[in-house]
């Protein structure tokens, strides 16, 4: 009897330790070893796809890297991604700081992308390299208090457009609040906003990421997104998933693939709103994309990480 009563208890105790490390999978360190044996190179860079024969590099990956790192409260990790951020895509010059947006193999693209600068400066503990990525972002990428989303440093050019799923510039956010309650969503929000001539572009297919991402940013600054949220949720309830990608015209899905990223991204909306429920099921079901192929040949990092990033979300 009382070995009967000692068996149950120990696969009592058994079923809740793993219900406990599993409510929907991956404990974090698990995910770390699948980032490293699977993106990660001997110098720290990390690849787009988790596949040796993948030799693209994104300043978008580390600084999401980086995040994780910071969120997670591992400031080992964090100052190896940082270190390896500084070797592999920083260019200093005697005024300015850049940081190379792609690489491929041996080929380092010279122009930045803003959303990516934005992210390390926001999480590096390198109060230089923070300090250096603003001030060179104020200096070339600044119009009127809009952040505009690349600079080329070889042709000493910045583009003419502002990303309303990046963000605002830090300490310019009435700038960009203006651009978000101007922009009549229609559920979408517009791509691109052009400081100039005061116009917005719409695309005629929007991709969900992007809407996901500018929808949190502008709740932030305290312009409401009701449009789109109620869409993501109708089409949650009557579709029991979200497309990667939808028809601006009809709001019907573009496609009928799913994205871990979307999912990532919308519950990290999800729980900015209080909606924990929303969250959790959406995060789970990004979980759940990247986990289910087995292998990572076809895995894009941010669909890894964002699904990562939505679990740190709900905590």
């Amino acid at each position: 009897m009382k070995t009967t009563l000692l068996c149950a208890g120990l696969l009592l105790t058994a079923l809740a330790v793993w219900f406990w490390v599993t409510p929907s999978g991956w404990e974090a360190r698990e995910v770390d070893k699948v980032i490293q044996d699977h993106y990660m190179e001997e110098d720290g860079r990390i690849r787009s796809y988790g596949t040796p024969d993948s030799d693209e590099y994104l300043s978008e990956s580390a600084g999401l890297y980086l995040q994780w790192k910071h969120e997670r409260g591992d400031r080992s990790g964090q100052a190896e991604v940082e270190e390896m951020i500084r070797r592999v895509f920083l260019v200093e010059t005697e005024e300015s700081a850049f940081l190379h947006w792609r690489i491929e193999g041996e080929e380092k693209i010279p122009v930045n992308a803003w959303i990516d600068d934005r992210r390390i400066a926001d999480y590096t503990a390198d109060e230089a390299l923070r300090s250096a990525l603003r001030q060179t972002a104020r200096e070339h990428q600044l119009a009127d208090g809009l952040p505009l989303d690349f600079y080329d440093w070889e042709q000493e050019a910045a583009s003419a457009r502002v990303v309303l799923s990046y963000g605002p510039f830090p300490g310019e956010e009435e700038a960009m609040r203006q651009v978000y309650e101007d922009a009549a969503i229609d559920p979408f929000f517009p791509e691109r906003f052009l400081p100039e001539s005061g116009e917005y572009e719409r695309e005629e297919e929007v991709h969900l990421v992007d809407q996901m991402l500018a929808g949190a940013e502008s709740e932030a600054l305290g312009v409401s997104a009701d449009p789109l949220w109620n869409w993501t949720v109708q089409m949650w309830e009557e579709e029991d998933k979200l497309p990667g990608r939808a028809i601006r015209a009809t709001g019907a899905p573009a496609s009928e693939v799913e994205s871990a990223s979307v999912y990532g991204t919308a519950a990290v909306w999800a729980a900015a709103r209080g909606e924990q429920d929303l969250a959790r099921s959406w995060q789970e079901r990004a979980e759940a994309l990247v986990r289910a192929p087995g292998s990572y040949e076809d895995v894009h990092f941010f669909d890894l990480i964002w699904s990562q990033l939505a679990k740190k979300a709900l905590e």
